[in-house]
């Protein structure tokens, strides 16, 4: 459970920040937890293998029922959208550069991406009509491919990771006007 910082003009930490944090999500840190523990690299390469198999499906599928277009799409975009924060996590975890310098990079390469990636498919439609799948799926290949070579040849110190600490999204006052009772009790009392 998470605790709080704010204290009474004794210094003593005061009761109504522990019942407060009862309210707050409980189970959070636990799974924040568990995402520092899991190196990103095998998140990356998991998710890009998964799409590869989504786009494999959708140029097999597609074409003979309308309704698993929007199934592997919905598919497609939950395994292929989360990876631009992934990788740019990954790097800002394993740099000695600034933050902006990182994300500067990361996202010029996913502007390139952007830009080539439409024109590639432009000129394979004429041949294809699952061009977007085709094109989708070497690209996860080679994503995936990559980042399974750099899991086996090099090694990510994990020495500058620090635990997970919870903090309030409100301000210590907000916690002030929590009594013990909860918030719904406070909120009635102030509201009279």
């Amino acid at each position: 459970m998470m605790t709080c910082m704010a204290s009474s003009s004794s210094g003593t930490r005061s009761r109504c920040c522990d019942s407060a944090s009862r309210y707050r999500y409980p189970a959070r840190s636990k799974y924040r937890a568990k995402s520092d523990r899991i190196d990103r690299r095998y998140v990356i390469a998991g998710l890009a293998m998964l799409g590869v198999l989504n786009c494999a499906l959708a140029a097999l599928l597609v074409s003979e029922n309308t309704f698993m277009i929007y199934v592997t799409m919905f598919f497609f975009g939950g395994l292929t959208f989360p990876l631009y924060s992934l990788c740019l996590a990954h790097a800002n975890d394993n740099t000695s550069l600034s933050l902006v310098e990182i994300a500067s990079g990361v996202l010029m390469m996913n502007s390139a991406g952007s830009v080539i990636g439409p024109i590639v498919v432009t000129f394979l439609i004429g041949y294809t009509s699952h061009a977007l799948f085709i094109v989708s799926a070497v690209t996860l290949s080679l994503l995936a491919i990559w980042t399974l070579y750099r899991i086996q040849f090099h090694d990510v110190q994990r020495a500058h990771v620090e635990p997970f600490v919870g903090v309030r999204n409100t301000s210590h006052e907000i916690v002030e006007m929590v009594t013990e009772d909860g918030p719904a009790e406070s909120a009635s009392r102030k509201a009279s």
